[in-house]
């Protein structure tokens, strides 16, 4: 095991939580100004993006994408088995717009 994991795991969530508040506040001055639209992908989608991000450059969590031609265009249902709290940020990030994410262990 990498003898820095632990170090670079605790920089990722300092990291996280600092632009959590980062973009909360960011948030709070633009988003009442922002169409529906705009302000998801401005508050949800560009915050977990920077979340999947930290991920991978900080800690270094790779992942791949497999069966992506299946998602289809109109709206639908997408189930994910709960692994961590990654896939909440990639899923927000990857769908637009996501309207709810039910896990169940």
């Amino acid at each position: 095991m990498n003898v820095l994991l632990p170090v670079r795991v605790a920089l990722f969530y300092l990291l996280l939580a600092f632009t959590a508040f980062a973009w909360c506040l960011v948030s709070l001055v633009f988003a009442p100004f922002m169409s529906f639209r705009t302000r998801y992908r401005f508050v949800v989608q560009t915050w977990c993006r920077s979340a999947v991000w930290l991920a991978r450059t900080v800690v270094g969590l790779r992942y791949e994408i497999s069966g992506q031609e299946n998602i289809p265009e109109k709206p639908c249902v997408i189930l994910s088995k709960h692994q961590s709290t990654w896939e909440t940020f990639f899923l927000s990030a990857y769908f637009e717009p996501l309207s709810q994410v039910l896990k169940r262990e």
